[in-house]
């Protein structure tokens, strides 16, 4: 039927279709990571070998939730990768000079703006709120470095190495020695007793390093059991963290997840996987909040709360990967906006915070919304727009 038509028509209708064509191969790969899995970029535990920790269970749990709100941890890595995206546009952005000719548009001022102004806040760059211009020459080498961190933990994703292994929750504690090779000049299996340096929990003593039973104290402790410097033997997804405080709830804070340097390990409290409230995860993805449900602007709603667990995979993360200059690992200021606010007057500090990492990604990608106090405000409410 259509080539009844002309020559010339039929003509068209070929290169149209060849156009869409193209187009739609060059989207597949300008997009190489849209179906991302975590078990691509991570080691990540399973039921067989049983080393306790199994992600199993819980994308099992996820699969078969007919609400669809359950975090998938396969897909969690997808919207850590989303952080990272969205805070090297947004840096990429911020460590040019302002356009003149774009300054006198409302979109390209208020963007610019809602960057620069969390970028002072968050990583201490020297800014003019009004200009929109660094203050300093080290300034945009401020934001660069950070530019570099996020191009290193998206390097790790990306690269699909998987050099640490990620366990969904915190059993594969009970017998990770089951997984090491060895540990200094002890081979795997061997008894607690037999190791450098022990000592039981709640001994007080204070040894190089600690073995921690979830169900015993004392001196009985099973064979081929954990050691970690420092551990914490009650276990840190059973308690809130130090009572670290947020800035704008004001409530303690409780860990998401923990790192384990030593055994290459990241590892996620069950509660993230189960959104449940003690865990401060709004959802599975930030994805909704950019379209489909506005977030409100009268000063209530903080970055804090838009946390998921992709955030916390790179939270971790940037424990696992950030260094300083002088191989200080990134440990940071705290947690949350209250601590990492303090890299304003600390970029080198902020530099070594994941938290920091974690709420600048969200923030940019929730890109409606300026962020600079922590809270969700109109961009039109910021310095110097309409008055402001």
């Amino acid at each position: 039927m259509l080539f009844s038509s002309t020559p010339w028509q039929a003509l068209l209708y070929m290169t149209v279709l060849f156009l869409g064509l193209l187009a739609q191969d060059a989207n597949a790969i300008s997009n190489p990571f849209s179906n991302l899995k975590t078990s691509d970029v991570f080691q990540l535990l399973t039921d067989k070998p049983d080393y306790g920790g199994s992600c199993g269970p819980y994308i099992t749990a996820a699969k078969a939730d007919k609400t669809k709100k359950l975090p998938n941890p396969e897909d969690a890595i997808s919207e850590t990768l989303t952080l990272c995206n969205a805070a090297l546009d947004a840096l990429s952005e911020a460590i040019k000079d302002a356009d003149p000719k774009k300054m006198k548009k409302d979109s390209y001022r208020q963007n610019r703006k809602r960057i620069l102004l969390l970028s002072r806040r968050l990583w201490g760059a020297k800014i003019d709120p009004v200009t929109l211009e660094h203050t300093t020459d080290s300034s945009k080498d401020t934001l660069k470095e950070v530019q570099y961190a996020y191009d290193e933990l998206k390097g790790y994703i990306t690269g699909k190495t998987k050099t640490y292994r990620l366990a969904c929750d915190d059993t594969w504690a009970e017998r990770v020695t089951k997984l090491e090779t060895k540990f200094d000049d002890k081979d795997k299996g061997t008894p607690v007793k037999d190791m450098k340096y022990f000592a039981a929990p709640f001994t007080g003593e204070q040894p190089d390093y600690v073995w921690w039973d979830r169900t015993k104290t004392g001196d009985n402790i099973p064979d081929a059991y954990f050691v970690q410097d420092n551990w914490n033997p009650e276990g840190p997804c059973s308690k809130g963290i130090n009572k670290e405080q947020r800035d704008s709830t004001k409530k303690y804070a409780r860990v998401q997840g923990e790192e384990m340097e030593q055994q290459k390990m990241i590892y996620i409290c069950p509660g993230v996987w189960k959104l449940e409230s003690a865990f401060q995860i709004i959802g599975k993805s930030l994805k909704p909040y950019v379209k489909d449900e506005p977030i409100a602007t009268d000063g209530k709603e903080s970055l804090d709360k838009y946390l998921t667990p992709g955030g916390v995979i790179l939270h971790e993360m940037g424990h696992q990967i950030l260094y300083g200059k002088d191989g200080d690992r990134g440990i940071g200021f705290g947690y949350g906006f209250y601590y990492s606010k303090q890299g304003k007057n600390d970029p080198a500090g902020a530099r070594l915070n994941p938290d920091s990492y974690v709420l600048f990604g969200a923030a940019m990608y929730l890109s409606k919304y300026d962020w600079s106090e922590g809270v969700a405000r109109e961009l039109s409410a910021m310095v110097g727009e309409s008055g402001a």
